[in-house]
This record gives structure tokens, sequence and C-alpha cells, in this order.
């Protein structure tokens, strides 16, 4: 043994699980869903769709995520035009639902928190700032 190198007594110890792979949960809930394909790196392709409180998601929502994916990866060139209906629909549904569920009209709440900003200090600062750099870039239109 020469003088630089160094004795390690440790142990190499493994506090994984047997069996288990690099980026898979180990307790996954009953309502994600997973499809099978062909990926590069793990073989398959999970699919982003899960339902609440314990539901499963819904067939249609599993078969939007699929035709969703598959319209990412590959194109539209590569859908039916049943598919494409079936994504429109489900699509323009979550839309409306979301909607729905935001009170109704975002425009109509968009122009209530601008009002409600531009009503406070900050807000008050913020316009005055706005002025003043118009003015400036005003006069310096005018003298040019």
């Amino acid at each position: 043994m020469s003088e630089n190198s160094v004795a390690i007594d440790g142990i190499l110890e493994h506090h994984g699980v047997k069996g288990m792979k690099w980026g898979v949960r180990r307790n996954r809930s009953a309502a994600d869903v997973s499809v099978e394909g062909k990926t590069s790196r793990l073989g398959r392709t999970k699919i982003k769709t899960k339902g609440g409180e314990g539901h499963s998601p819904h067939n249609d929502a599993v078969a939007a995520a699929v035709v969703k994916q598959k319209l990412k990866k590959s194109g539209s060139d590569t859908l039916s035009n049943e598919e494409l209906k079936t994504l429109a629909t489900r699509l323009n549904l979550e839309r409306q639902v979301g909607l729905k569920k935001s009170g109704g009209n975002q425009i109509v709440e968009g122009a209530k928190f601008v009002d409600k900003f531009m009503n406070s200090p900050d807000g008050q600062t913020a316009l005055k700032k706005i002025r003043n750099k118009a003015a400036v870039a005003a006069t310096a239109v005018a003298l040019a």
C-alpha cells in the first residue's frame, strides 16, 4: 500500500426496493391510467388522466387523452376524422365546464380585478409611472 492510498472499512449498502424501476412510483392510485405504447426510454406511454377522490377517469377522458397525445407526438395527419371530432368535442366541453366553474364570464371578472387594482394605492402609483413615461415619449417625438 502506498502512502497516498486510504483503507476503507465501510460497507456498501443498498436502500432501494428490490425490482423497483427508475421513474416508476410504488404506490400508484387506482385512478391513474397508463396506456401501452412506444417511447425511447421506458417502453410505454403514460397518459396523464386521473380521477378525483378515488374515482377512476371515465373512458371518454382516457380516449381523449390518448388522442391528444397522439396528436402532440405525430400530428393531425395521423388522426382519423372520428378521433378529431372526439377530441374537439371533449376539449369544447371541458372549456365550457371550466367557464361555468369559474363563475361565468372571465372577461367581466378580469375587468373587476383591473378596476379594483387601479383604485388601489399601488395601481395609482403604476398609473402615474405610465403617464410619466408616455409624456417623455411624446415630448421626444415632438422634438424630433
